[in-house]
């Protein structure tokens, strides 16, 4: 059997760990992607991630996001030439309710099944006592004590309520995380820098991940430019400009989901081909005074997350405490030009709050001329974003202020679900075609789009279609021949 697994993503990460423990010996396995995937690379990056990880003036783990305190020249060594090891990954590692599963169609007990297993491959840090572990049931965490920045710490408790209007229920982040091993007999502080049990997994574990397998991987480092669903042919293009075609038995599609448009666009010459993007908006938190703490200024997790369950809705929130690069990311430049002179002072009375809308409130992006273009939603958002801050302005005022009329939409979100032909289903549209053994998997492959992180999910599915597909496959060749010799 000959598979050909495109991308080298979370969902590239699903689908070869399901082909690791699928006990069944293929042909060929090509893994295509224009980016490196080389042990050099690697072994460079992981002694870059290493030496920043152990260097003590870096005070949190999330080194984009929070607290950094370093020189400009540091600053820009880190960040610059595309640096994306010392992003941290998957933050935040959350499962899919039960509700969600069952609206994309997706079968409970084996996505649970799946889930569990990703759980093995990084493991997810988290806090089993607090109420996002309540309200998930089982998010699959590894159980480690978790030190709060005090001020998040005081938003998660005052963000923990239920009434006849709402419902909001708040705790610490999932991260992933690496070496679960060494964690058996020690006390492990994964949310720090300086752990010396295990590290934090970061962009460059994929790629690990990827090389410590036990099969054997054929790397290719090319463009893909079409697939013929038909007859399972990749094309693909060189440095050279030069097409070049591999057929496969079976290709699982696991790149991002704006380049698995442009490949169905390129493969199927398409009218009409859009995917869901969620509408999110940031938001200020204002406090009054400087908590100081211990806490808050040695290697403290800086971020928290919540749920806000309210007009049958489900909102998913996040926030973090600021420093400069975060400012320059998520803040417009013609505001951060007004803000400059005072981002010290803020960032010592002010934490960001993202707020990511309920499915409904999700955006079509079409692709027209190998263009995307977002289409404003009918549905009135503004009135949903202030009366969801009116919420947390109420619950916070005591210590906190919020500004319900005050926020900034981000111009894109959480890709996950929603692909369409002609406004069909990416899978219907394959059945009614009668196009076999392609499968796009990743955030391509779920129907409906969930505010919440969607990493975990994406590793999980993917891993749950290439096992069920592989079988079937493998199975169906196997009384294929069975029948062809008599038997």
């Amino acid at each position: 059997m000959k598979i050909c697994v495109i991308g080298k993503g979370a969902s590239a990460m699903g689908v070869l760990s399901a082909i690791e423990d699928i006990d069944i010996k293929f042909e060929k396995i090509d893994l295509i992607s224009p980016e490196n995937l080389s042990s050099n690379d690697v072994n460079l990056n992981q002694k870059k991630e290493n030496q920043f990880f152990k260097n003590k003036k870096y005070f949190s783990l999330l080194p984009k996001k929070v607290n950094i305190k370093s020189n400009i020249d540091e600053k820009n060594l880190l960040y610059n030439d595309n640096n994306t090891y010392l992003s941290l990954w998957g933050l935040s590692s959350l499962p899919l309710s039960s509700k969600e599963l069952i609206e994309n169609k997706i079968n409970i007990q084996q996505m649970h099944e799946a889930y569990e297993r990703v759980s093995k491959i990084i493991g997810i840090s988290g806090n089993k006592n607090d109420e996002i572990e309540k309200y998930l049931s089982n998010s699959y965490i590894n159980e480690a004590k978790v030190d709060i920045d005090s001020r998040i710490g005081k938003i998660i408790d005052s963000l923990n309520v239920s009434n006849n209007k709402i419902k909001i229920i708040s705790g610490t982040p999932r991260l992933a995380l690496k070496n679960l091993n060494n964690l058996k007999n020690s006390v492990c502080k994964c949310v720090i820098n300086n752990c010396n049990i295990h590290n934090p997994f970061t962009n460059i574990e994929v790629d690990q991940f990827i090389l410590n397998l036990k099969i054997k991987i054929n790397f290719i480092k090319n463009k893909v430019l079409k697939i013929d669903f038909i007859n399972k042919k990749v094309t693909l293009v060189n440095k050279e400009n030069k097409k070049i075609n591999n057929n496969y038995d079976i290709i699982f599609v696991c790149s991002g989901i704006k380049n698995n448009c442009l490949i169905l666009n390129n493969s199927l010459e398409l009218n009409s081909l859009s995917y869901k993007d969620n509408a999110s908006f940031i938001f200020p938190i204002v406090f009054f005074k400087k908590y100081n703490s211990k806490v808050s200024t040695n290697f403290s997790l800086t971020n928290g997350i919540s749920y806000l369950k309210i007009n049958n809705k489900t909102h998913f929130i996040q926030y973090y405490a600021l420093n400069d690069y975060y400012f320059s990311t998520m803040i417009p430049y013609f505001i951060l030009f007004f803000l400059k002179p005072f981002i010290k002072l803020l960032k010592k009375y002010l934490i960001i709050g993202v707020l990511y809308l309920d499915n409904e409130f999700s955006e079509n992006v079409y692709l027209k001329k190998n263009k995307f273009i977002k289409t404003k939603n009918n549905t009135n958002y503004r009135k949903e974003v202030e009366n969801s801050l009116f919420q947390i302005k109420k619950l916070l005022k005591k210590k906190f202020l919020v500004f319900n009329n005050f926020f900034l939409k981000q111009k894109s979100s959480h890709h996950l679900g929603g692909i369409k032909i002609n406004n069909t289903n990416l899978d219907d549209y394959f059945k009614k075609n009668k196009f076999q053994n392609v499968f796009f998997c990743g955030s391509s492959s779920f129907q409906k789009n969930s505010s919440s992180s969607p990493t975990m999910s994406i590793i999980a599915y993917s891993r749950l279609i290439a096992l069920e597909k592989i079988k079937k496959l493998y199975h169906d060749k196997i009384s294929l021949n069975n029948l062809k010799s008599g038997f």
